[in-house]
C-alpha cells in the first residue's frame, strides 16, 4: 500500500501541473533537475527495468511548486505491488530522493520513508546523472527484494489466526512501543476491515499485518519509517516465517 499524505501546506497535482513549474537556473553549487526529468526517469525504470506496467501516479506540490512529492505504483499481484515515491525541489529544501518497497509513504513535511530502501542525493554537481545511476541499482535491488516480500507474504495468507489472537498481538505490538496512538486504529480495522478484499477479511497473519500497516499512518511522520521497520519485524518474528 502507498501513501501521499499533503497536510504541511502541499496541493495535489497532475502530471501536467508538475511538469509546468519553471525550473530555476543552476549555480556554482546549486544543479536543480526538472520535475518532469526525475518522473520521466522513473516510468522508464518501471517498465524498461522491471518490465512492468505503470498502474497509478499520485503528485504534489509544495510552496508554490517549489517542493515535488510523488508516488509511482506498478502492480506486480492482485492484492499488493511495487510503489516508488519521490521527493526533489527547486529552493534547495531538500535533496532528491526515492522510495522503492512494498509500502512507501512519502509525506510534504519531509517524512520520507519505504519499507525496502532509500536513494538520496544532494542538488550539487552533476546530480541528476549521478541519482540516476544509483537509482537503477536500486531498481534492481528492489525488484529481488520485491520478490522476497512475495514470498513472505505468501506464508503469511497461509498462516490463520483467530480473532482473539489478532487482538493478543496488537497488544503485545503496544507493549514493545509498536503501537501507541495507532493501536486504535489497527483494532479497529481487526474488528471490522475498512477494506472488503481478501487481504483484509480473512483472519490471517497477513490480514494482521495490513491493520498494523493502517495503524502505522497515524502518529508522528518524521518516524514513520522507524515505526514500519519495526512493525515488519515483529510481525516476521512472532509468525516464525523467516
Amino acid at each position: 500500500m502507498s501513501s501521499l499524505i499533503l497536510h504541511c501546506g502541499g496541493r495535489a497535482a497532475t502530471y501536467e501541473d508538475v511538469c509546468a513549474v519553471e525550473t530555476p537556473k543552476a549555480t556554482a553549487t546549486y544543479s536543480p533537475v526538472p520535475y518532469a526529468d526525475l518522473i520521466d526517469l522513473v516510468r522508464d525504470e518501471i517498465t524498461e527495468v522491471l518490465g512492468l506496467t505503470l498502474h497509478s501516479e499520485a503528485y504534489g506540490l509544495n510552496r508554490e511548486g517549489r517542493q515535488l512529492f510523488g508516488v509511482l505504483t506498478a502492480r506486480t499481484h492482485d492484492d499488493h505491488g511495487m510503489a516508488i515515491g519521490l521527493r526533489a525541489s527547486h529552493d534547495k529544501s531538500t535533496s532528491l530522493a526515492s522510495a522503492v518497497g512494498d509500502s512507501v509513504f512519502v509525506c510534504d513535511n519531509m517524512a520520507f520513508a519505504s519499507a525496502g530502501s532509500v536513494v538520496m542525493r544532494q542538488h550539487r554537481g552533476n546530480a541528476f546523472d549521478a541519482f540516476r545511476v544509483r537509482f537503477r541499482r536500486q531498481m534492481l535491488e528492489a525488484r529481488a527484494l520485491h520478490d522476497d516480500m512475495t514470498l513472505v507474504f505468501d506464508k503469511l495468507r497461509d498462516l490463520g489466526l483467530s480473532q482473539d489472537a489478532g487482538y493478543e498481538l496488537i497488544g503485545r505490538a503496544m507493549g514493545h512501543g509498536i503501537l501507541s496512538p495507532q493501536a486504535s486504529v489497527a483494532i479497529t480495522d481487526w474488528r471490522t476491515p475498512r477494506h472488503d478484499v481478501q487481504a483484509f477479511t480473512d483472519r490471517t497473519w497477513f490480514a494482521l499485518y495490513q491493520c498494523l500497516n493502517q495503524g502505522l499512518k497515524k502518529g508522528p511522520a518524521a518516524t514513520v519509517m522507524d515505526r514500519h521497520a519495526d512493525m515488519h519485524a515483529f510481525v516476521l518474528d512472532a509468525a516464525d516465517v523467516l
